[in-house]
């Protein structure tokens, strides 16, 4: 879910920690009042698919049981979090949320409130970007969970292990996380293709709380067993790269955006720039200096990220007049250019790998880069990048590429030789193409 154009409140791992409050959220309904038989059955069976993250089905029977009138908080905090998930537009999923709040507040108010009312509490909250709010929303599951008033870990099945773990990531309690979700993950064997629903789910919280604590790593080895649950999902794909992307695998961060490129439409206009953007951002920080450390933007909102991103692109661009197209568009400058080249070469290099990361960081807070691109005319600096293309040959042979070492020149020059080999294939491949078309062609004329 893209987060609102609005300056950070908080750091960014307590953003983390709230965005948890979202995922896996799972439902266990007390007795409700009397409603009609049509509308309790719908939200029954709205209820059973949503625990088991089958949103767009459970969305269709919620929307069923809130038309036959069965609008309390739960009913309609499940169909805003269907919503949401299924990509529906963000002023249906507000307006759904905001009818569900009172009746939820008034819910964790009551001696009754159980630890559902506290979690789909805080995930209202956060729906609606009240991140302080669902915080002491779960805070509060936490603190009476604590007090005894619900119930024991021993006695919850795995859709409450799941809804007190999450709050147990918002109030940092990372003990009580880990003891509520990998409960989760040990009973996935037995529960058949649910249970390993709730598993990936679980471990995907549980790789996000550690990315809260300052573990990427760690984060990573968890988010990664929660793909292989869930191969195709590109939330858990998403939270992935989040992970490498922190722990410094930029490299991998790209990999991973490519993924959710090919299998979330929804998402391939931003997973396209991200990729692009992660794979420059990989390959100028190897470039311009390994173990130089990357300027700390975490003070940065993001009106001030995207105000550096302007800045950035113009600076870049006034170098870039004063640069050959050839040297901008291959990264590198040659020795005939002489030296005040070079330097204005290294100087737009800098820029590129500030602009990089920049764009990176924007991204990992979960802001639309596409839109942002598109709307400051940037496109051209965050999509149209391209991996170096040292070749074999002519004009390279005679490149002075002061800031590369043997084995880094080695390495993009073997980066070269595989995009070939690629290119090679492609090619094989529409040849192949073409070879059949042209024999059903032969056929159908044969046929007539």
């Amino acid at each position: 879910m893209a987060e609102p154009r609005r300056p950070l409140s908080a750091p960014a791992w307590r953003a983390i920690l709230l965005a948890v409050s979202l995922a896996s959220i799972l439902p266990t309904f007390p007795q409700e009042a009397p409603v009609p038989d049509d509308a309790a059955a719908a939200a029954e069976r709205g209820r059973q698919l949503f625990t088991q993250e089958q949103y767009a089905s459970a969305l269709i029977q919620l929307e069923q049981a809130l038309a036959a009138g069965r609008r309390d908080g739960r009913t309609l905090y499940m169909a805003a979090r269907c919503q949401e998930k299924t990509r529906k537009q963000r002023g249906i999923v507000v307006m759904t949320v905001n009818e569900a709040i009172p009746a939820l507040e008034k819910a964790v108010k009551e001696t009754s409130a159980d630890l559902t009312d506290y979690a789909f509490m805080a995930g209202a909250y956060s729906l609606v970007g009240n991140d302080p709010a669902a915080r002491a929303a779960g805070l509060n599951g936490v603190a009476a969970f604590k007090a005894g008033r619900l119930g024991s870990l021993d006695a919850m099945d795995d859709s409450a292990l799941t809804n007190l773990g999450n709050m147990a990531l918002l109030a940092e309690d990372w003990v009580l996380a880990g003891d509520s979700l990998n409960r989760v993950v040990d009973h996935a064997s037995a529960g058949g293709d649910t249970g390993k629903v709730r598993a990936a789910s679980a471990l995907l919280a549980l790789g996000r709380g550690q990315i809260a604590a300052g573990h990427p790593e760690e984060a990573a080895a968890l988010i990664r067993r929660s793909l292989e649950q869930r191969p195709d999902d590109s939330d858990t794909m998403v939270a992935l790269a989040g992970a490498l992307f922190k722990a410094g695998d930029y490299a991998g961060a790209a990999e991973q955006w490519r993924n959710v490129r090919l299998s979330d439409a929804s998402r391939a206009n931003d997973a396209i720039y991200a990729t692009m953007i992660m794979r420059t951002l990989s390959q100028e920080k190897k470039l311009r200096n390994p173990d130089r450390p990357l300027e700390d933007l975490s003070s940065l909102n993001n009106g001030e990220l995207e105000q550096q991103m302007l800045t950035l692109a113009g600076q870049m661009g006034t170098l870039a007049g004063q640069l050959p197209e050839t040297a901008v568009k291959r990264g590198y400058s040659s020795r005939s250019g002489g030296r005040e080249m070079r330097v204005k070469m290294r100087e737009f290099r800098d820029l590129k790998l500030r602009l990089a990361w920049t764009g990176a960081t924007y991204i990992d807070r979960g802001m639309p880069i596409r839109e942002f691109a598109f709307s400051r005319g940037l496109q051209g600096f965050l999509r149209n990048w391209r991996p170096l293309n040292f070749s074999e040959g002519g004009e390279s042979q005679e490149l002075e590429l002061e800031w590369l070492n043997e084995g880094q020149r080695d390495e993009y020059l073997a980066l070269g030789k595989e995009r070939e080999a690629r290119q090679a294939k492609r090619e094989e491949k529409r040849i192949l193409r073409q070879e059949k078309h042209r024999q059903r062609q032969k056929e159908k004329a044969g046929d007539s």
